[in-house]
Formats: C-alpha cells, sequence, structure tokens
C-alpha cells in the first residue's frame, strides 16, 4: 500500500433541509459528511494518495458513502460494510433567527465498533495517519482506540485534531482523551474555534 495519508473514522450520510427547519419543508439535500470522510476527500483533490478506514452499515447510505469516496478517488479498501449496524446519519436544519442545529443519530452505529483491528498490519508506504479527535471520543467500547496506541518504528507520522465534541463526550473527558502525551501523535493540530479558545 502506498499512501500519502490514511484517515480513520466514522462517514455519515447528512439530510440538510437547507435552510428550513426540517418539519415544515419536503425537500432535503443529502450528501456524505464527517469530519475524517471530508478531510480523506479534500486530500484526493488536491491530488494525494489517500485512504480510508471505517464501518458503514450494509444499507442504502452506506453503499452511498464507499460510492462517494470511491469517486472522489479515496482509497476505501479499509471502508467495510456490516449487517450488525447501520450506518449513522446526522440531520441539519436551521431554525429561528438563522440559527443551524445538527442532530447526530450514531448511537450504535456501525461506526463506533471501528477498533484496532481495522488498522493495516504493514504500515510499510503510508506516510501519515490522520486521526481526530472525534474518533477517539466515539470509542465507548472498551480497549485501545484506532490510532490511539503508540506506534512501533516505521510506522507513519500520526496527526491529531482534537476536534472536541461535548455531545459526544463531557469536555473534561474529550481532553483527557485526545491529550498528545497520552495519546503519542507527532503533530497536534489545533483550531482555536473547535477547542473552544480564544
Amino acid at each position: 500500500m502506498d499512501l500519502d495519508c490514511l484517515t480513520l473514522g466514522e462517514p455519515l450520510i447528512c439530510f440538510d433541509s437547507m435552510g428550513e427547519p426540517l418539519d415544515s419543508t419536503a425537500t432535503v439535500r443529502k450528501y456524505v459528511a464527517g469530519a475524517e470522510s471530508n478531510f480523506a476527500i479534500g486530500l484526493a483533490r488536491l491530488g494525494h494518495a489517500v485512504g480510508y478506514v471505517g464501518r458503514v452499515g450494509a444499507d442504502s447510505c452506506g453503499r452511498e458513502i464507499v460510492r462517494t469516496l470511491r469517486g472522489e478517488g479515496v482509497d476505501v479498501t479499509g471502508l467495510t460494510a456490516t449487517d450488525a449496524a447501520p450506518t449513522a446519519i446526522l440531520l441539519k436544519e436551521c431554525l429561528g433567527s438563522g440559527r443551524v442545529e445538527v442532530t447526530y443519530h450514531r448511537a450504535a452505529s456501525a461506526g463506533s465498533t471501528l477498533d484496532v483491528s481495522d488498522l493495516p498490519e504493514d504500515f510499510d508506504g503510508i506516510r501519515r495517519l490522520h486521526v481526530s479527535g472525534i474518533t477517539l471520543a466515539r470509542r465507548d467500547s472498551g480497549g485501545d482506540a484506532p490510532g490511539a496506541r503508540r506506534g512501533r518504528p516505521g510506522e507513519p507520522r500520526r496527526e491529531l485534531p482534537p476536534q472536541a465534541r461535548p455531545c459526544l463526550r463531557p469536555r473534561r473527558t474529550v481532553r483527557a482523551g485526545s491529550h498528545p502525551r497520552r495519546r503519542g501523535p507527532h503533530r497536534t493540530l489545533r483550531g482555536c474555534t473547535v477547542c473552544g479558545e480564544r
């Protein structure tokens, strides 16, 4: 495997009411969403070789995700479908005064079962591993989160954008779970807005 970057996470399908409350419109826009899938697509569009590791349900949403990522030039060899859980979705709507609200439906989803075993055994040819704080926060079934363990010599450089999501875990837990000294990334990518800092 020869990749500039391998990223892993939970892809979702977004149902966007396009500026209206969901309960007052019959038309929604549907598209692939998720921080890591957006990252992978962006890299692929810039001409980089990028792969995606994740799990989706063996359903229409999962098939659309695989088809979309593959169509964008992302290597989806590591994106597997399972009959045991559905693909996660999110609802995006505009409420009063232009306030946008996003609601995640990802409890017990296929992506929540992502495990260290989903990563390739051989990292030869993979130059960078990109893991977000969302992926670490979503790991709630015990054991190591994918990409969390310190690498062995010869493994790719690891990046961690914390991307705290209070709706997934309390802020204190997210900070502890994404601490760079605990998780061992080579680089922590911090955005002021995402981290809640000014």
